[in-house]
């Protein structure tokens, strides 16, 4: 048996140093998921509670006003209509974005585990679980606007 030379202290620092790194960069993605997490929500509920209020007064104006209206509906609707389109898109476009930040967080833990082995002190389940979490809560949020567009397509043909 051949004995396998001491590796020191210097590299024990070194092991030391590396994991330490590690755990910093891990810790560092972390936070950038949730960051753009926290990004997302907000700004998925304000935007969210702004296609709500919209959506309210097209169907007072289409649905409580006299018969036959005494002002010009036709055209305010159409103008709520197109604001709250515009809602729509910023809602998909900000979950898009908030998706494509999210995964690069995820795809970077995962490269550091690659690199690093299983020493981060994070089980693989664990992480899977929350990247399954982080990464679909954007397109949750771009299924939930398709439907929000729908219901204002209904709520405007319905008269």
């Amino acid at each position: 048996m051949v004995d396998e030379p001491d590796p020191g202290p210097e590299s024990s620092s070194l092991q030391f140093e590396i994991k330490k790194h590690a755990h910093e960069r891990w810790w560092r993605e972390d936070e950038l998921v949730n960051q753009r997490m926290t990004w997302l929500l907000t700004t998925q509920g304000v935007l969210g509670t702004a296609f709500g209020f919209i959506l309210y007064r097209i169907a007072e104006v289409n649905y409580t006003l006299e018969s036959p209206p005494k002002l010009d509906t036709v055209h305010y609707v159409n103008i709520l209509s197109l604001f709250s389109n515009f809602l729509v898109a910023i809602g998909i476009g900000s979950s898009f974005m908030s998706f494509i930040g999210i995964l690069a967080a995820c795809l970077a833990q995962y490269s550091l585990r690659k690199q690093c082995g299983d020493f981060l002190g994070v089980t693989v389940w664990t992480t899977w679980m929350g990247h399954l979490v982080a990464v679909f809560t954007p397109i949750l949020c771009v299924v939930a606007w398709n439907y929000g567009l729908l219901l204002l397509l209904i709520l405007i043909t319905k008269k």
